[in-house]
């Protein structure tokens, strides 16, 4: 069997706690994009969602347009970026 792209919902967290291995310290991060990819895994388009100033905005190609924090966390998500707060 070859390789199959898996493509559904995985849930995922607006803020992250991490804890330092080292000193226990933790440390907190916040969502602020998300990388969709839409095809197979020969061909597709990715987009993207982004949070700019409070807001967050769906990216495809040339096309910006505002939309809710829920359409961001129903998303099949490829690729999740957190800021440290």
């Amino acid at each position: 069997g070859g390789a199959v792209k898996i493509d559904s919902h995985l849930e995922f967290p607006l803020e992250l706690a991490l804890s330092s291995a080292t000193d226990n310290e933790t440390e907190h991060f916040a969502l602020y994009a998300v990388i969709m990819h839409i095809g197979t895994l020969d061909s597709g388009h990715y987009t993207a969602f982004v949070k700019q100033r409070g807001e967050w905005f769906y990216i495809d190609d040339a096309l910006v347009t505002a939309c809710s924090i829920e359409t961001v966390l129903s998303s099949n998500a490829y690729m999740l970026f957190y800021i440290r707060k």
